[in-house]
C-alpha cells in the first residue's frame, strides 16, 4: 500500500502564491467572517481590552482563570531520564509529579510558571497571547532564561508558511526606527498561546466575543440610565405664575426652576401667586436595572460561568448549582489542558532538543484536576479513620494539629496520651 507522504490541499486561500510567507487563511477568517469591525484584528484588541474592565466580564475572567492558575502545575517525567526531568523541573521552576510537594530552593533566574501563566491565560481575552523565549548557557548546558510576553497589541504582522503554520511575526517598528523585529519560529524563538484556532487563524477567538453585543448594549443603556437618574432622579422643578402674568413674569419663572439645586442649604422664596412642584414622570417607563441584569446573565450564560448569577437570581433552582459549576469545570480543565499542552511543546521541547537533541523523550507539563477541593473538614477525617481509610499515627495526629491550630506533641506524649485514651475506654468498656 502506498502511503502518502505530502499533502495536496491547502490550508490557506492564497497557499499557493510565489509568496511562502502570506497571510492567507488566518487574515480571510478574520476579516470575512468576523461581520463586526471593531472585532476585526487588530482592532479587536482594543476592543476586548475595554470589554474585560466591565464589572462582570471581569468577574467571568476572574473566575476562568484563577482556578486556573490555583490549580497544581508539575512536571510529569513520562518516563524519561532524570536528569532531563530535573532540568526541565528546576528551569521551569515546577514540581516533579509524584515526587516533589513543592519546587525546591528559590530560583534566581526571571522566569517564574506561574507570572507566566497568569500572562498565558490573556489569550483567552484577546485571542491570542505572544511571547520571546531566551536561554543562557551554564556548565555546558543551555538554561531557559525568560520568556517573556509580547503583548498582542505589540504584534504588527503576522507571517505564515505554506502548510499554514506561522513563519514569523514582526512587532510594530520602533520610533524613529525602520527596521521591524521578527521574533521567528525556526530557532524556536517564538511562544504563541491561542484560544480556539481555526486553521491557521492564529488571531483565535477571545473568550469575550459571544458577549460583545449584550456589553455593547448594556454600556449603552448604563450611559442613558445614568443620564435619567440624574435628569429625574428627584423630578423636574416646575415653577407657575400666577393668572394674567407678564411675558418677564414668566420668563423669571422658568429662570427660576432652571437655576434649582439641591444643596444642605438650599431653598426658595417665591412672590405671591408663584407655585413651585417637583414635577416627576407619568406613567411606566423601560425597567433598567431589570434589563442590565439581564445582559450581564447573557454575558456569563456565553461563557458557561451562570454560577456567578445564581446568588442573586430571583427564581431557578439553586439545586443545580453543583451541575452548573461541573460544567463551568470541564471547560476550565480543557483550557487548562490546551495551556499545558502548548508550553510543553514551545518550551519544554525547545529546551530539551537543545541540550540532548530531538531523539531525546521530553516529559511533559500536566495540571491536576481544576476546582477540585482536596481540603479534608474534620468529619471528612471521623468517617475516614472509623472505617479505617485512614490509620491514625503520629504523622496525621501532628497534621490535624496544625491545620486546625491545635499544639503539637512529640511522639513520647502522644504515645501516652493514647495509652491513656485507651486504657479508659477498656475501664468503661468492662464497667458497662
Amino acid at each position: 500500500m502506498t502511503m502518502p507522504t505530502s499533502a495536496r490541499g491547502y490550508v490557506d486561500d492564497n497557499a499557493l502564491l510565489n509568496d511562502a510567507s502570506a497571510w492567507g487563511y488566518g487574515a480571510l477568517v478574520d476579516a470575512l467572517l468576523e461581520q463586526i469591525p471593531e472585532l476585526v484584528w487588530p482592532r479587536s484588541i482594543q476592543m476586548y481590552g475595554r470589554m474585560r474592565r466591565d464589572p462582570q466580564l471581569t468577574a467571568v475572567i476572574a473566575a476562568y482563570t484563577l482556578a486556573i492558575r490555583r490549580a497544581r502545575w508539575a512536571v510529569d517525567p513520562a518516563g524519561c531520564r532524570d536528569e532531563v526531568v530535573a532540568q526541565v523541573a528546576d528551569d521551569l521552576g515546577l514540581p516533579v509529579l509524584g515526587t516533589d510537594e513543592a519546587p525546591t530552593g528559590a530560583r534566581r533566574r526571571a522566569f517564574t510558571f506561574a507570572e507566566h501563566l497568569r500572562l498565558a491565560l490573556l489569550d483567552l481575552t484577546f485571542g491570542h497571547m505572544p511571547f520571546e523565549q531566551t536561554y543562557t548557557e551554564a556548565a555546558g548546558r543551555w538554561r531557559l532564561a525568560m520568556v517573556a510576553e509580547r503583548m498582542p497589541q505589540t504584534i504588527g504582522d503576522v507571517k505564515l508558511n505554506r502548510d499554514g503554520t506561522i513563519n514569523y511575526v514582526e512587532q510594530q517598528a520602533y520610533l524613529g526606527n525602520a527596521a521591524l523585529p521578527r521574533i521567528t519560529t525556526s530557532d524556536r524563538r517564538l511562544v504563541w498561546y491561542v484560544n480556539d484556532r481555526e486553521g491557521s487563524n492564529y488571531f483565535g477567538t477571545s473568550l469575550l466575543r459571544p458577549s460583545y453585543g449584550p456589553w455593547l448594549i448594556k454600556d449603552q443603556v448604563l450611559r442613558v440610565h445614568a443620564t435619567s437618574i440624574r435628569r429625574f432622579g428627584m423630578g423636574i422643578p416646575e415653577v407657575t405664575a400666577p393668572v394674567g402674568a407678564t411675558p418677564q413674569q414668566v420668563a423669571e419663572a422658568q429662570r427660576l426652576a432652571a437655576g434649582v439645586r439641591v444643596t444642605e442649604h438650599a431653598g426658595v422664596g417665591l412672590p405671591n401667586g408663584f407655585t413651585m412642584t417637583l414635577r416627576g414622570l407619568q406613567g411606566t417607563v423601560p425597567d433598567a436595572v431589570a434589563f442590565i441584569t439581564y445582559l450581564d446573565r447573557q454575558m456569563t450564560r456565553s461563557t458557561l460561568t451562570s454560577l456567578l448569577d445564581m446568588a442573586t437570581a430571583e427564581r431557578g433552582a439553586r439545586s443545580l448549582g453543583e451541575t452548573v459549576m461541573d460544567l463551568m469545570v470541564y471547560s476550565q480543565q480543557a483550557v487548562a489542558d490546551a495551556h499545558a499542552d502548548a508550553a510543553t511543546r514551545q518550551i519544554v521541547v525547545p529546551l530539551v532538543d537543545a541540550n540532548w537533541g530531538e531523539d531525546e523523550p521530553a516529559p511533559q507539563i500536566v495540571v491536576g484536576d481544576v476546582g477540585a477541593d482536596l481540603e479534608l473538614t474534620a468529619q471528612d477525617i471521623f468517617w475516614l479513620t472509623s472505617y479505617a481509610a485512614l490509620t491514625p499515627e503520629p504523622e496525621l495526629e501532628n497534621w490535624i494539629r496544625q491545620r486546625y491550630g491545635i499544639p503539637t506533641l512529640d511522639g513520647a506524649d502522644l504515645a501516652k496520651l493514647r495509652a491513656d485514651a485507651a486504657a479508659q475506654k477498656t475501664s468503661t468498656a468492662g464497667g458497662e
